[in-house]
Formats: C-alpha cells, structure tokens, sequence
C-alpha cells in the first residue's frame, strides 16, 4: 500500500511537471504506474487526496529548497528584513524553477467547506514557521502577530511572483520580481519597525 501511494505521488507530480495540473488526472497517474484508476482508489481516498499528497510532496521539496538556500546564503540571519529577503529569493527561486508544480499547489481547488487534513495543515504550517520566526524580534515576540504579518508577507510576495511568472508584469525572468518583492518586504517591515 505505502509502496503504491509512492508511486502515485512520483507518478502525479511528473505528469504536473511535465504537463502542468490543467493536464493531471488519476487516469494519467494510473496509465504511467501501469495500474488501474481502481487501484488508486484503493489507496487514496479520492482525487482530492491524490492531490493533496502530490502536493504535499511539492511542500516538502520546497521547504527543503529554501532551507538549502538560506543555509548556504552569505548572509543567513535568523531574523530582520534581511532573512525575511533571503526567504522570498528562495521562494521565487524554487517558483521559477519548478513552475508547475509549484502553481498545482494553488491552481488546485479544495472543497471550500473542508479544513486541510491535520497532516498536509501541518506542512503549510511548517513553511509559515521559516517566516514568522524571523518576525517575532520585530514584534516583541507577539507570535499570533507574527503569524498574521507572515501571512500578508507571503501574500503580496506570492501575487509579485504569480504575476511576474505568469508574465503580467511585462518582464521576463526573476530579476524584477526580486526587485518589487525587497521593496515590498522593506517598506512593510519599516512601518513594522
């Protein structure tokens, strides 16, 4: 079952790397395992389970990535707007590198009225924590506060990202994304401060 459910997972998250999540289904996942979508079922609970653990794959290797990237950053402080910077290099680094993979993590559309199974909110939570660590000298340790701004944080560098990659901010490749997402960073960080 476990060695199965991997295969799925490895066998998902290439189709969507390869062909974006407009093409995924569990047919196609299924076919490139040499299974049927029956045994899938068999394993996963249904298609937004499949998903969910390819995406949560996705999670993984980002949170790896980042962690990776500040690690061998020269200027790897722990907080400030500085490591808050190098969190949002990583970000769009591993959203540029891994395009579609990383837009199936919104692109997906789960079930408004179900909360994220504990585990995959666990994921999220993980990646969040790498933000809201760096936040809380700023906010006297206030970690709820921490929490709220590393949300609006991420928001507007996200959107920086999702419109640069996608191309609506007429510019190609990572570097003006960099740009406006520092700037960002800096001036929410200075009325923080």
């Amino acid at each position: 079952r476990d060695e199965l459910k991997a295969m799925a997972i490895a066998a998902g998250h290439k189709i969507i790397e390869e062909e974006g999540f407009s093409k995924f289904s569990a047919r196609k996942v299924a076919k490139e395992m040499g299974y049927t979508v029956g045994t899938l079922y068999n394993v996963f609970e249904n298609y937004d389970d499949i998903v969910l653990h390819i995406n949560a794959a996705t999670l993984d290797k980002m949170g790896i990535y980042i962690l990776e990237r500040i690690k061998n950053s020269q200027n790897n402080t722990l907080s400030g707007t500085e490591a808050i910077k190098n969190l949002a290099t990583s970000y769009i680094s591993f959203a540029h590198e891994n395009y579609n993979t990383w837009n199936a993590l919104f692109e997906f559309n789960f079930p408004q009225d179900m909360p994220f199974p504990d585990w995959y909110a666990h994921k999220i939570k993980k990646l969040s924590i790498l933000v809201e660590t760096p936040l809380l000298p700023l906010l006297k340790e206030n970690s709820e506060e921490a929490e709220r701004t590393a949300k609006v944080l991420w928001a507007g560098v996200h959107g920086i990202c999702q419109l640069g990659l996608t191309g609506k901010l007429d510019t190609v490749g990572t570097e003006l994304i960099q740009v406006l997402a520092d700037a960002l960073i800096e001036h929410y960080i200075r009325g923080l401060e």
